[in-house]
């Protein structure tokens, strides 16, 4: 009896071993914290919303530490010393993939099939790393600092709306003249969103979420 316990217990771990060992299993990679490179020059903030304070102005293309959270579009990032958020689009965490666009809010999985573990939910719109790895029609990605498989029917190639940085304290006003109303006054270093051609010298741009003029000049 206890012979036959004995190899019945060998039979278990050596299988055990075989399911964890198994060529071809797939598992969600992630690194904590992983790093990532801006793309522009880009504010840390204190939180996740362009209206919290600006801890330190970071330059495009240095490497920022990303501890896996995200809010509102931003992630949570550690950068020369400083703790706070920065805007998820200009960060890439690229590590030899492509930049592409989730169309619909999509699962990340554990692996590629719907039966896999769901690991977070991609927001609609949200920047992700394609690679080329795919199977079954899931494709090998990486978001937020997790590693996993995304639906590639849902992940977009096409280049996103063209982008500008404010360079000085910068008032955007409802009309394309400086007699037009102030709706807001942006920041330096803030992102704003070019979606037209403009007039006076002002252009057509998005700033948090609401439309107006912004003088070009002071767009870089």
């Amino acid at each position: 009896m206890r012979r036959t316990i004995v190899v019945l217990l060998s039979f278990v771990l050596s299988l055990s071993a075989i399911l964890i060992a198994a060529p071809g299993q797939t598992s969600a990679r992630s690194c904590q914290p992983c790093p990532g490179v801006t793309t522009t020059d880009l504010n840390l903030r204190a939180g996740p919303s362009t209206s919290a304070a600006v801890i330190a102005v970071m330059p495009e293309g240095v490497t920022v530490e990303l501890p896996g959270e995200t809010q509102n579009g931003f992630f949570r990032t550690n950068w020369n010393g400083h703790q706070g958020w920065a805007f998820a689009e200009f960060i890439d965490t690229g590590a030899g993939g492509v930049l592409v666009t989730a169309t619909t809010d999509l699962n990340l999985r554990a692996g590629p099939s719907v039966n896999d573990q769901v690991l977070l939910v991609i927001p609609s719109g949200a920047s992700v790393t394609r690679f080329t790895e795919v199977s079954n029609g899931y494709r090998s990605v990486a978001y937020a600092g997790v590693s996993g498989w995304a639906h590639d029917s849902y992940l977009s190639t096409q280049t996103g709306p063209a982008t500008a940085v404010v360079t000085t304290s910068l008032n955007l006003r409802a009309g394309p003249s400086t007699s037009d109303k102030v709706l807001a006054v942006m920041n330096e270093g803030d992102v704003v969103i070019l979606t037209g051609s403009g007039a006076n010298g002002f252009a057509s741009v998005v700033y948090n979420g609401q439309s107006g003029y912004a003088y070009d000049d002071y767009l870089n």
